[in-house]
């Protein structure tokens, strides 16, 4: 996984929210697909590949023969975002290559705080804020 970012934005009275994430993976025989899953640090969640196999997808495009670029969204409502689990939060990742080798990452933070928050890929987490 070469980059990766994520971003979060808190939603308002006339719109919803977001939390967007990008990352760009290669593999030599091409990428299949790649999954992402966001969860609080409180849940005390001990993920596993095999965990990540059955989460949401990203949608992805080829760049080149052996990069596709990823991006996985979700739209939070302000009720959504009041009823979210405040403190910290981690997004990991499973990529998955055509020649079905399989790299998994728990690689992006995640925040709810209430701005535009834009993060590199720290492998570090974010702080949801009340």
């Amino acid at each position: 996984m070469e980059y990766g970012s994520a971003r979060c934005t808190a939603p308002s009275d006339g719109s919803a929210g977001s939390f967007v994430v990008t990352v760009d993976v290669s593999d030599d025989s091409g990428i299949r697909g790649l999954k992402v899953l966001a969860w609080p640090a409180s849940s005390k969640l001990d993920l596993t590949d095999a965990d990540l196999r059955s989460v949401d997808s990203a949608k992805c495009r080829s760049t080149s023969d052996e990069t596709t670029r990823c991006a996985y969204g979700e739209k939070v409502t302000k009720q959504e975002a009041a009823d979210l689990a405040k403190g910290t939060w981690y997004v990991s990742v499973l990529a998955t290559a055509e020649d079905g080798a399989r790299r998994s990452c728990p690689m992006l933070p995640r925040s709810t705080s209430h701005a535009d928050t834009p993060v590199e890929p720290s492998f570090a987490s974010l702080v949801i804020y009340s």
